[in-house]
């Protein structure tokens, strides 16, 4: 071939001998791959309510203002009971705590007993975060549609053995109705649940999509995990729960090692950075993670190399 135009002919034919060069230079170098780090308490709310109950208007507020005052340390669930915002999962949760005998409002503090009366709710909740518990748990929630969502779940055991859990998921929507404003988080759709044994020291990871409903407003949706003793009713440790807020993180784009929103030869030297120095332009090493195995490594490169030489360049990411 003549003229400016250069043909690289071997398997690696179209990658730039100084990215060549620095790929070839890494193997033989230690990696650190990325390792979770533990979380607090975050304690589970489920608070059964309704519009026409009277009590609730006393106790919603109250509930409002820890929403707003732990947005870390608490993840609340809303439940209607004989309300136009009534669901059928909802009623089993209702079921799953003896049918609320006691009536409403009823707020189970995880999983284990009803908090009232309301003026102890706040501290009540002070003292169930406290308490240690050996199970750690995350949810990453990306938008991959206009109304699919894909959560990730990540169960870890740092001590005790073995534990067998059960990994909720559901999606709530904040302010439904709008009015009056001290309805928060009400129940609008769960996944299929899953029973899992923790291992000590290891972590369960597992991935369920979701699509909700066009109805729902965006802005307002809020998904949230939990990992509970699994039972057919309470008493029933909820270990550890877990939350997701807006702005949902976009798809995982494997191979955009610059975070500029494609995959070229200029994602060279940051995939390199990312293997040699665990530098991450996304602050987690997910685009440099091209295997989508969890970690950054050596076992990465050939899909690095095989996308930037299979592929029309630039890929765009979604």
């Amino acid at each position: 071939m003549t003229g400016a135009n250069t043909c690289y002919c071997s398997s690696w034919r179209r990658l730039p001998a100084v990215g060549l060069l620095a790929l070839i230079l890494v193997i033989g170098l230690s990696t650190s791959a990325r390792t979770a780090i533990a979380a607090d308490h975050v304690m589970l709310g489920e608070y059964f309510g309704a519009t026409w109950c009277g009590t609730c208007q006393q106790a919603g507020p109250v509930v409002t203002q820890m929403i707003d005052d732990y947005p870390d340390g608490f993840a609340c669930v809303q439940y209607h009971i004989n309300d136009g915002y009534e669901t059928t999962w909802g009623n089993n949760r209702a079921s799953f705590y003896g049918g609320l005998a006691d009536g409403i409002p009823w707020f189970a503090y995880d999983g284990l007993f009803d908090a009232w009366p309301i003026n102890t709710y706040n501290a009540k909740l002070q003292a169930r975060m406290g308490v240690y518990t050996p199970v750690d748990l995350s949810l990453e929630v990306v938008q991959t549609g206009e109304y699919d969502y894909e959560l990730t779940l990540e169960a870890c055991l740092e001590s005790g053995g073995s534990l067998n859990v059960r990994l909720y998921a559901v999606v709530v929507e904040d302010h439904v109705p709008a009015s009056p404003t001290y309805y928060r988080n009400t129940f609008r759709a769960a996944t299929a649940t899953s029973d899992v044994t923790l291992i000590e020291g290891e972590c369960h990871t597992e991935t369920r999509p979701m699509t909700v409903s066009s109805s729902y407003i965006p802005a307002n949706l809020k998904f949230i995990a939990w990992a509970q003793v699994p039972a057919t009713g309470y008493p029933a440790e909820v270990y550890q729960a877990a939350k997701d807020v807006p702005p949902f993180a976009p798809p995982v784009c494997p191979g955009d090692a610059n975070c500029d929103g494609q995959v070229d030869f200029g994602d060279i030297n940051g995939f390199v950075g990312a293997l040699v120095g665990g530098t991450y332009c996304d602050g987690t090493g997910d685009t440099a993670d091209v295997d989508q195995n969890g970690s950054v490594g050596f076992e990465d490169i050939n899909p690095f190399v095989d996308l930037l030489t299979t592929n029309p360049l630039p890929i765009a990411c979604p």
